[in-house]
């Protein structure tokens, strides 16, 4: 067990706080068109020998290479080894940039049986170019299942607004292009991406979006691009209201490896569906500059995340299958914390479970000045309603760490709060909406794990009634048995000589928001053998 936190379950806790007012699918993709390059696997015994790429038209009857949406490399199985199904270092089929072959992957189709061999064979499993793949000999030992998706990275929708300086969420976009860097906690042999069009009044056209590995800015690797797709389509419309996610595309994912994923907005949007507080640079450029590897188009930089609001990995060897969501406001949004460093709690939470060797989903769904029992123009819809959307639509998630509560404390005392106080909230009604959380939670089979919330004295929103309510808050999140685990972050953050006062070597200054200090302490306060 460490520093001041609490197991209960078997699990360990971790969470965040809040802000200082600020002034479906197909799971795989089956394109169409020919395949113009090969890919074979020729490690049918678990020691995952090398790819090779003809790059070159399959003429055999017109046939492509169908693999479906089957997850390669599963480490439910674990029978191809390290190099992911026999790929190797050309990572399935990652041939430079495939020669000629068409980067959407077209022809993929669903999945033939598995190979002749014993149970651990390579199946080739061809397929017609419209999709339908037919068996290549029989297989022994494992059923054909599709791919098991895991959060790689996340950020929930915002409505636009322009609380955030140099965002274009109000503005919107028409023939440019939005290239944005996320790192993703675990890695994989597949990606995809969603999109959201939540707080948009009108249906978002994407004209082509494509995903690669970063280089530094807003430059790419080169041999790295992938072009995505979307039901087998280029393009895509996500409805007003709406999510959508990518088609997969094939590419070999580490954790903690961070992806560019570029899109081209041809037609005006409208008001942009975003996420206010990044912490990251993301870049746009006029014009279709979507497939770039080089960084010059893209002259212009925000802070924000335009509608990408999820990178999904999935196959390779990840050791744990149920992801950590880390839920909550500012404190888990990593305000304060260094520009294009991931230095966010959630993010040095992840690196913890790398350097342990048991890489792990973890993504972020913390919004800057989130209440839980108030909605906000600037700040999203309260916790009590963007739960079910953010949390729970997260795919195989065991854990969420709940941090949440502050902002109904001190926004209700301050007449600098954006938009003016919100409804002051008793301790009761904020107990009753954490249990609510925890009641959803549990319905879908999640642990919750309880944060207390951090030191705040001498805020700009502090004042005694806020304290006392956070004391009240806090003491039950410790003594009530309904988390499966709690995190006393209070106690792991406070200034020893003022209990009520966030550490001086903690603080960015403002006596609310932790530092990049503060935020590696967060996750180093988790028992991570527990979780």
């Amino acid at each position: 067990m460490s520093g001041s936190l609490v197991r209960r379950s078997a699990v360990a806790a971790l969470g965040a706080v809040a802000l200082a007012a600020l002034p479906v699918l197909p799971d795989v993709p089956g394109g169409l068109g020919p395949q113009r390059a090969t890919a074979r696997a020729a490690g049918a015994d678990g020691r995952g020998d090398r790819g090779h790429g003809a790059g070159r038209q399959q003429n055999a009857d017109d046939y492509d290479y169908g693999y479906g949406d089957y997850e390669f490399g599963d480490d439910d199985y674990d029978y191809y080894g390290d190099d992911d199904y026999g790929y190797g270092d050309y990572e399935f089929g990652d041939y430079g940039d495939y020669g000629d072959f068409d980067p959407e992957f077209g022809g993929y189709g669903d999945y033939g049986d598995y190979g002749e061999g014993q149970g651990h064979s390579h199946r080739h499993g061809t397929a017609h170019r419209h999709g339908k793949a037919h068996s290549h000999g029989r297989s022994q030992g494992h059923h054909h299942r599709k791919a098991r998706w895991r959060g790689g990275w996340a950020a929930s929708p915002q409505a636009p607004n322009n609380v955030f300086r140099n965002n274009w969420s109000r503005v919107g976009f028409a023939r440019q292009t939005i290239r944005q860097v996320v790192r993703v906690s675990t890695g994989g042999s597949q990606a995809r991406i969603e999109l959201s069009n939540r707080y948009g009044t009108t249906p978002l056209k994407v004209a082509g979006a494509t995903i690669a590995r970063t280089d530094h800015g807003a430059s790419v690797q080169a041999g790295s691009v992938r072009r995505l797709t979307f039901g087998h389509r280029r393009s895509a419309t996500v409805p007003a209201g709406g999510e959508l996610r990518s088609d997969a595309v094939a590419l070999k994912v580490r954790a903690l490896e961070s992806l560019t994923v570029t899109l081209y907005l041809d037609e005006p949007t409208g008001p942009a569906t975003f996420h206010g507080l990044a912490s990251a640079t993301s870049y746009r450029a006029d014009g279709d500059h979507r497939s770039d590897v080089g960084a010059k188009a893209f002259t212009s930089t925000s802070r924000s995340w335009y509608y990408l609001s999820g990178v999904e990995v999935a196959g390779g060897r990840a050791r744990h299958r149920d992801g950590v969501v880390a839920f909550g406001d500012s404190i888990t949004d990593g305000f304060g914390s260094r520009v294009d460093a991931d230095n966010r709690y959630p993010d040095e939470l992840a690196e913890r479970f790398a350097a342990a060797g048991r890489s792990r989903s973890v993504v972020n769904h913390g919004i800057t000045g989130n209440q839980l029992t108030n909605n906000s123009e600037w700040a999203g819809e309260k916790a009590l309603t963007r739960f079910r959307r953010d949390v729970l639509n997260e795919p195989n998630v065991g854990t969420v760490i709940l941090l949440e509560g502050i902002n109904d404390i001190g926004m209700s005392e301050w007449q600098g709060v954006t938009g003016g106080p919100t409804p002051s909230r008793t301790v009761e009604e904020l107990i009753a909406a954490q249990r609510e959380l925890v009641r959803q939670a549990h319905a879908k089979g999640l642990k919750v794990i309880g944060a207390t919330l951090t030191p705040f004295k001498g805020a700009q929103y502090y004042n005694e009634r806020g304290e006392n309510k956070r004391d009240a808050l806090n003491d039950w999140i410790r003594t009530s048995d309904e988390f499966d685990g709690v995190l006393d972050l209070d106690r792991a953050l406070a200034d020893p000589a003022d209990r009520d006062r966030l550490a001086a070597a903690y603080d960015i200054g403002d006596h609310l928001h932790p530092n990049d200090a503060g935020y590696r302490a967060m996750a180093d306060a988790v028992d991570i053998d527990g979780l």
